[in-house]
């Protein structure tokens, strides 16, 4: 969320050095997103991590292979403050689902370590033993 709203920041406000650290505090809000993605998602399903990673890397090819383009055309019609307000609106609505998302888990009590497929003993293929 405060990648999109520092991006805001950047495209509509004051000219100068205040646009400019505005994109630097974009790019240290947005940096560690990527890492951060595949660390969670390999910790909800470390029992398909490979799957969770593939997946996820799909996700972002083809993230980064409609947006630009996308956003190029926004910027010719529009304006380049146009194209940039449709990468910061797309943070908001990433950031508003991650936060949704979380709260929806947290209300029906799931954890990291809840896997569907374990056993009783919380292994897969676990027994549990007399």
């Amino acid at each position: 969320i405060g990648g999109g709203v520092a991006m805001a920041v950047a495209v509509y406000g004051p000219a100068g050095a205040p646009r400019i650290a505005a994109f630097a505090l974009t790019g240290f809000a947005l940096g560690p997103i990527w890492p951060m993605v595949m660390t969670v998602g390999g910790t909800l399903f470390p029992h398909r991590a490979a799957t969770v990673s593939g997946v996820l890397t799909a996700a972002g090819v083809v993230g980064s292979v409609l947006y630009p383009p996308f956003m190029g055309l926004i910027s010719e019609v529009a304006g380049l403050g146009a194209g940039m307000t449709g990468a910061a609106v797309l943070a908001l609505l990433s950031g508003a689902s991650v936060v949704t998302a979380g709260r929806l888990a947290s209300r029906r009590g799931w954890t990291a370590t809840d896997d569907p497929a374990a056993g009783p003993c919380g292994k897969r293929g676990g027994r549990v033993r007399p």
